[in-house]
């Protein structure tokens, strides 16, 4: 499986998921707007540790950045 950032701005990011021949795209939203380099930095530290903690068995309110799939390969 190969992960990869497609873009990034002041509210989220897209990621491009591969796994063999299909490829999906997900949109993950940042908790906050970010204003310069440093907070997006920050806001994408915070995706992945509440990523980390979710895999680990952790609950909160909320439950982490809203992430949508915004496309997925046609061909199976």
């Amino acid at each position: 499986m190969d992960v990869s950032v497609a873009s990034v701005d002041r509210l989220g990011m897209d990621l491009r998921v591969t796994d063999g021949l299909r490829t999906a795209e997900y949109r993950v939203g940042f908790r906050a707007s970010v204003r310069s380099m440093e907070d997006c930095k920050s806001e994408v530290a915070k995706v992945f540790q509440e990523a980390w903690e979710k895999e680990q068995g952790d609950s909160w309110e909320g439950m982490g950045p809203p992430i949508v799939k915004t496309s997925v390969d046609i061909i199976r």
